[in-house]
């Protein structure tokens, strides 16, 4: 048994120590400065809604603020099959704005379901050069669109743009807090990781891509179904080695979205994204072992044994890890400093779900997306 613990101790240090190049490397791509562009495309903003009335008219509202030329913009609702006052609430903006329009899901198509069947259909209703995707429950800031356009330069297929779950100054519970914090984070590693050449994951909320890009790739009838849609396209779209993808950790594309209501919502949604993670590409798949084994293996010592040196070394290194990357994003990029108060709890919420979900990936759990299930 002893002969068994000393080994784990080992593995845990190079585990640790593993990260931390890691987190080295993620960090060193954060500090990419894009090209930026003032020429301006004709766009058009996807909006897939299914029952959400209760969002809809703030992301709206906000979505007729944007700076973005009127002239050069076009909005489509994307009312999936909604059983609530969505299509209604749609189509009273649609009234007062020529350029807001509703388009309703009838049905599914060419093998697609959920949001990537909206999204097709979608896209094949629109005109813009570049395509916006947002959701219904976020909302837009002013330059929301002025900056994602801004980072199409000539051979640019896709931008990721930020979400933020919370407001500054706003009463909120940790719970919201903390997955404020969680998704900074993750954004800083995604936007890390295309700096660095190997971009992994995008965030499905807030991006946007060039139409030719999408088209080349054969469309999502090509691609086949996945519940991460917006990974699958963003692979595609690297696939095809002629667009860059770019993942700016910039406020000038920032919105806000809602956090999740309860832990079941919680769980929901991160085996949504752990299923995607499994078909990502193999610079995915390593950073996702390396953060499994750097927080699995020194707590399995911690349990078995007591803890010496070298296990406290090991649970410490990708602590301070961590921190020292989440002061990029949050301080330097994104100017919220005020979450790093909840860094202790985040940190125990990252242990559990780096080891805990790494685990449930691999059982035949069914995935929901909103109230639906899919394979």
């Amino acid at each position: 048994m002893q002969i068994i613990i000393s080994y784990l101790e080992y593995a845990s240090i190079l585990a640790a120590l593993l990260y931390c190049i890691t987190a080295f490397i993620i960090l060193r791509g954060l500090m990419t400065e894009y090209r930026v562009s003032d020429v301006k495309y004709n766009i058009s903003i996807l909006i897939p809604a299914r029952n959400e009335e209760k969002y809809l008219a703030a992301c709206l509202d906000s979505l007729t603020k944007i700076t973005y030329p009127v002239s050069m913009t076009e909005v489509i609702i994307l009312d999936d099959r909604s059983e609530d006052n969505t299509a209604a609430i749609a189509r009273s903006f649609c009234e007062k704005h020529e350029h807001i329009r509703l388009y309703r899901v009838a049905e599914d198509s060419d093998g697609l379901t959920g949001k990537m069947n909206v999204l097709k259909q979608g896209i094949d209703q629109s005109s813009g050069d570049i395509i916006c995707v947002t959701d219904a429950d976020c909302e837009v800031s002013p330059g929301w669109a002025d900056g994602l356009v801004s980072y199409f330069t000539e051979r640019t297929g896709m931008v990721g743009g930020v979400t933020v779950l919370s407001r500054p100054g706003t009463s909120e519970s940790v719970f919201s807090r903390v997955q404020a914090l969680d998704w900074l984070f993750l954004q800083g590693v995604a936007s890390g990781a295309a700096g660095s050449g190997f971009p992994t994951s995008i965030l499905g909320n807030n991006f946007a891509f060039r139409k030719q890009a999408y088209q080349e790739t054969g469309g999502f009838e090509k691609i086949g179904f996945s519940v991460t849609e917006d990974m699958v396209l963003m692979q595609a779209i690297r696939k095809l080695r002629s667009w860059q993808i770019k993942y700016p950790l910039s406020p000038r594309t920032q919105i806000y979205s809602q956090p999740e209501k309860s832990l079941s919502q919680l769980f929901s949604q991160r085996m949504r994204w752990i299923s995607g993670g499994l078909i990502g590409p193999l610079s995915g798949w390593i950073m996702m072992l390396t953060a499994f084994l750097a927080h699995l293996l020194p707590l399995l010592v911690f349990i078995l044994t007591k803890p010496g040196t070298l296990i406290l070394i090991a649970i410490l290194l990708p602590i301070v890890s961590d921190l020292s990357f989440i002061l990029r994003p949050l301080s330097r990029k994104i100017n919220r400093a005020d979450l790093l108060k909840y860094f202790t709890v985040f940190e125990i919420y990252y242990y559990i779900y780096t080891t805990l979900f790494a685990v449930l990936s691999l059982l035949p759990i069914k995935i929901r997306w909103k109230n639906r299930k899919m394979s």
